[in-house]
């Protein structure tokens, strides 16, 4: 049976990047959740319905929604659907991933031994700090900031041809324009900001945890020295890349379908999205670089030192014929023959600087790809772009 450590128990079962901070905050004084009912469901439906059924509805009354009654109806332009009916809600549910990988995967810093007792204390207590950087409110006024800059901005610039839908006679925006601007699209900033703050409070925690004096194990089969068990916290960003990448490729889609636009000339726009996401998204394993960089480093020296050792006196013993005094290593059980000791060597060898591997790798890209493939299948069929991407990942 699996024993929390004193000290560190309550810090890592308690902690979380989505309860407790100013967002949170908000949403219980209106009821929306309590942090024993995140009410992820019901919070999703509302921010869809009031994102976008306000402009639907407008649209239909002003017999701009469907094909053949302006030039650009709104269902022609995907982004504005997929922000409301989609982008939004999956960045209402993926609160659930958090909740659900945090606890355990924090304690088993602990149980796994990374942290050793004499450092419980310290442990907790990163976790007692990072808590009150979370709850603080000078990220969110920057936020709030941020999103109210963003409005104003498209407000000036009245982005018309998103908008064309919402023209009325003399070029004016009407009303489900104006929701669009001044809601929709600051409901999906204000979330989307709202994730990259706890990927910001991640890195944080990874940052303070990576300056530990981690026992890592540079024999360890993960060739992680015992990390790798943290890729697992990607997956917690899988649904708010989903999200992110959603839109940009539905803005892609409006252009393939309707403006005669080329996917072959997409290439470098999909290429930049899939480093800038995936490079931001995997920003906080890079935290742990210093110390498995440094652990790999002395191992190795180590380890070739003792492989060293060893195979001399095998070779005096065996192949020069003397007789060798000190047979402790002959005898060591752990070490076991020549062979394995050489293997002991290779997985040092093989120990990475990141522990990074297919899961966190999967759990980013999956989500980037998928909106992605979709796009390009709108003019190369879809079994052509499937063997073309597993041929390329073979």
């Amino acid at each position: 049976m699996t024993i929390n450590p004193p000290g560190a128990h309550s810090e890592h079962e308690t902690f979380s990047l989505v309860d407790g901070d100013v967002l949170a905050r908000v949403m219980a004084r209106l009821g929306l959740m309590s942090p024993r009912q995140p009410r992820l469901a019901r919070r999703a439906i509302l921010f869809a319905l009031v994102a976008w059924l306000p402009v639907a509805i407008w649209a239909v009354i002003h017999k701009t929604a469907l094909a053949g009654t302006v030039d650009e109806p709104l269902f022609e332009h995907f982004g504005i659907h997929v922000r409301g009916l989609i982008a939004i809600p999956l960045l209402v549910i993926a609160e659930a991933s958090v909740r659900k990988t945090m606890p355990p995967m924090l304690g088993y810093f602990c149980t796994s031994g990374l942290v050793t007792q004499a450092d419980e204390a310290r442990f907790a207590s990163i976790l007692t700090d990072v808590r009150r950087v979370r709850d603080r409110s000078l990220p969110w006024v920057i936020i709030a900031g941020v999103v109210v800059a963003w409005v104003l901005s498209g407000t000036v610039k009245h982005e018309f041809h998103e908008l064309r839908w919402a023209e009325e006679p003399g070029g004016s925006i009407g009303f489900g324009g104006w929701w669009y601007m001044l809601v929709t699209r600051p409901i999906f900033v204000t979330l989307a900001l709202a994730w990259l703050w706890r990927l910001a409070l991640l890195c944080i925690l990874f940052a303070r945890i990576g300056k530990l004096p981690l026992a890592l194990v540079p024999t360890h089969p993960d060739h992680a020295g015992g990390l790798r068990f943290v890729e697992r916290f990607a997956s917690m960003f899988s649904l708010v890349i989903l999200a992110l990448s959603s839109v940009v490729a539905a803005e892609w889609a409006h252009q393939v379908q309707y403006h005669a636009l080329e996917v072959a000339t997409l290439k470098i726009d999909a290429a930049l999205l899939i480093v800038i996401v995936a490079g931001t998204f995997l920003l906080p394993y890079l935290f742990f670089l210093p110390r498995m960089a440094a652990v790999r480093k002395e191992a190795e020296f180590n380890y070739a030192n003792l492989v060293g050792q060893q195979g001399r006196l095998v070779h005096a013993r065996w192949i020069e014929g003397r007789e060798v005094k000190d047979t402790r290593l002959f005898e060591a059980g752990e070490l076991g023959p020549v062979a394995d000791t050489a293997t002991i060597y290779e997985l040092v060898r093989k120990m990475g600087f990141i522990p990074i591997g297919k899961r966190a790798l999967v759990a980013t890209l999956a989500p980037i790809l998928v909106p992605v493939i979709v796009v390009v299948s709108m003019q190369v069929p879809l079994k052509g772009v499937l063997i073309k991407l597993l041929g390329a990942l073979a």
